[in-house]
């Protein structure tokens, strides 16, 4: 049997984010994608600040328009690094929630399908992409016996809280932190994210906040059903390692 290499990247806030490891995931690809089974977006690909309730009677200097033109130019790239052949996964976040909290709204739901939805604007099921785009519903993907999901709490102890309820191997983004809980039978894997700490759309957070935030990402190799899992950090801002390969 053949071990199955995936590349689970939470948290991108696209346009917000850190270009410089995004170069080095990109370039990583690229390198290795022969090896490489698919990739997993695990939620909040788009940031979507233009239509955020806390911008509510602001100018935020985008709009949705310019949003989902930058989201389908760093798609593009992901894309065309990966190949042909390979599976794709795509999980809204909670930033991805904004489109449909903000589509209810009475004034908004007239324009109907005049204003595309996240999953049209960005052509996910036209590039190939599996897409768990309703949280009511099945908003997981499994690799093996391990869970993926955006995340759902946001508590210190993040990690130990899904492992908890869940019950099960799980990953997921959501905090921005990197953490790991294993309490013997299940184990949980809180894997960063891949945004700009410096970038204005994360004015909101204080200092001390995005201090424990953690640029990383999740490298999951699957084997007869189960998943070995490594936790892959942007050492100083600068570079990766995987496998004694330095990306930078």
């Amino acid at each position: 049997m053949i071990v199955e290499r995936w590349l689970v990247l939470p948290d991108i806030h696209c346009p917000a984010y850190n270009a410089k490891f995004v170069k080095a995931v990109l370039r990583y690809i690229r390198r290795n994608r022969i090896r490489i089974k698919g990739i997993i977006f695990t939620g909040d690909f788009m940031d979507l600040p233009s239509i955020s309730a806390h911008n509510k009677g602001m100018v935020v200097g985008i709009n949705l328009g310019s949003e989902y033109e930058m989201a389908n130019n760093l798609l593009d790239l992901f894309d065309e690094a990966l190949g042909e052949g390979k599976e794709k996964i795509f999980l809204y976040g909670n930033h991805e929630g904004r489109f449909k909290r903000e589509s209810l709204k009475l004034e908004v739901s007239k324009y109907g399908t005049a204003i595309k939805d996240i999953r049209d604007a960005l052509d996910l099921d036209k590039r190939g992409y599996t897409v768990y785009d309703n949280p009511r519903k099945k908003a997981y993907h499994m690799l093996g016996d391990l869970k993926l999901i955006h995340g759902v709490y946001y508590n210190i102890h993040a990690a130990k809280k899904h492992c908890e309820v869940y019950k099960c191997n799980i990953m997921f983004g959501h905090t921005h932190r990197h953490q790991v809980f294993d309490e013997g039978l299940y184990c949980a894997y809180n894997i960063g994210w891949m945004g700009d700490p410096e970038h204005d759309f994360f004015d909101y957070a204080e200092e001390g906040t995005k201090s424990y935030w953690v640029n990383s990402f999740g490298l999951v190799d699957v084997f007869k059903g189960k998943a070995s899992v490594q936790v892959i950090k942007f050492i100083n801002n600068q570079y990766f390692i995987v496998d004694r390969e330095v990306c930078e």
